[in-house]
């Protein structure tokens, strides 16, 4: 029996991160559903938290791995900037919001890099190649999307009142589950959610899919109409999001990728090319013709510029006033748990959040880490874009399109969207890194 024991341990730390990996790809577009289930009809508390678990799977996966001496791990610069920022951020809380700012701000702030740098020392653990871990990214969130979808088109959000969902749309307070959609001020609209936790999570997951899709049957030709039409309904689920950061990520993104592109498109493609601009900008010009008055909706919504731009400004007088650093939870939505608001009033909690929040996730890092932790987060975006955009404009493109969203929210706030983001960021990089050795 102990040689039996001793034999199942050896296998199961053996693929350890191979089987945290593949969980995580098809648990996190459920995740929202898992953990509002479970918190609020089986009364369970903690579920959230399994993402988080997967995540120190892989890294006691890797460090098996290290000792055993399966792989080895190889000094790169995303070490160093990743270190050093995360040493920083820990050191100067330590002494301020100590164990729980380390504990959630961490959360929230770099456990996506953490994961990242899990992926791209761990990939020579995975079993298979990196189509099949794209293959199995694009059925599971492709499941999560097609049922998030239907519960718009053709059924209803009131569904999700079954599962543990508010009824009370637009509606959230910290401690509060998540309603079962929301709306536009001063319109009867139901912006497109899904089973995520809001419109904008629904807007980001859109471009990480799309960019992943397009990317996985770039070569596949015969499956280009078929491509085409689902990437078209991912730009009406976009639409329908109402989300204007997400909008913009797609034009930032799809901009990326056609600059990148231009020199040799044209170079090879000069009269296709010419169509294709000049059928774009007719089309571009006729939506905005026809539905001018729905535009207007998305981007004309006063009240709520009104709101993040006051926040936003509060945030960069924070930083202004303390150039240098704060500390994990001075700022974002990690200090609701810091600062313990559970039994706090929602008129408080919302005067708090426009101190607290500044509704942009560079200003954010502005007010905790000052100029340099803001410097060294800048650095490794850029790194990781450059290396993403190396290896495909798709890929590089996609990965911009949720930096640009950034500017206007805390959209790395969603794990859902930071850790999908940066695992398959850490998956194209750790195969690039693996063929070059």
């Amino acid at each position: 029996f102990a040689r039996y024991f001793l034999f199942s341990m050896k296998r199961f730390f053996h693929s350890l991160f191979e089987f945290s990996f593949q969980g995580l790809i098809l648990i996190l577009p459920f995740m929202t559903i898992i953990s509002v289930f479970t918190n609020e009809k089986l009364w369970l508390h903690g579920f959230s938290f399994l993402k988080e678990l997967l995540v120190l799977s892989m890294g006691i996966g890797l460090l098996s791995a290290v000792y055993k001496k399966r792989i080895s791990l190889h000094w790169n610069r995303y070490n160093f900037l990743i270190g050093l920022y995360i040493i920083t951020l820990i050191g100067i809380t330590v002494f301020t919001t100590g164990f729980m700012g380390m504990i959630y701000g961490g959360r929230y702030d770099f456990s996506f890099l953490i994961a990242f740098l899990l992926m791209v020392h761990g990939y020579p653990l995975l079993k298979h190649p990196l189509s099949y871990y794209l293959r199995l990214f694009l059925i599971s969130s492709g499941i999560a999307l097609f049922a998030g979808m239907s519960l718009k088109w053709p059924f209803s959000e009131d569904f999700l009142l079954y599962l543990g969902f508010s009824g009370n749309p637009s509606n959230w307070q910290f401690g509060w589950a998540v309603p079962i959609f929301h709306g536009v001020d001063g319109a009867n609209v139901r912006r497109l959610q899904g089973i995520f936790d809001g419109p904008n999570t629904m807007g980001a997951y859109i471009l990480i899919y799309m960019g992943i899709l397009a990317y996985y049957f770039r070569n596949k030709k015969n499956w280009y109409f078929v491509i085409g039409c689902v990437l078209c309904v991912g730009v009406l689920g976009l639409y329908y999001t109402y989300s204007r950061s997400a909008l913009l990520g797609l034009v930032g993104g799809v901009g990326i990728t056609v600059l990148s592109l231009l020199p040799i498109l044209w170079k090879k493609y000069k009269l296709q090319m010419s169509v294709f601009f000049s059928v774009i900008l007719i089309g571009i010009m006729t939506v905005l013709f026809l539905f001018s008055d729905s535009i207007r909706a998305i981007f004309d919504r006063q009240w709520s510029t009104k709101w993040h731009a006051e926040r936003m400004f509060v945030g960069y007088h924070r930083f202004i006033d303390h150039p240098f650093w704060q500390w994990l939870g001075s700022a974002g939505p990690a200090y609701r748990y810091v600062a313990n608001l559970e039994t706090t009033k929602r008129e408080e909690i919302e005067k708090l959040d426009t101190y607290y929040i500044p509704e942009s996730w560079y200003i954010q890092q502005m007010v905790e880490w000052g100029i340099f932790g803001t410097i060294f987060f800048l650095l490794i975006m850029i790194c990781i874009f450059w290396s993403l955009l190396s290896i495909s404009s798709v890929i590089g493109g996609m990965f911009t399109s949720i930096l640009i969203m950034n500017f206007f929210l805390h959209t790395f706030e969603s794990s859902l969207v930071s850790l999908s983001l940066f695992l398959l960021a850490g998956l194209f990089i750790g195969a690039d890194i693996s063929r070059k050795y």
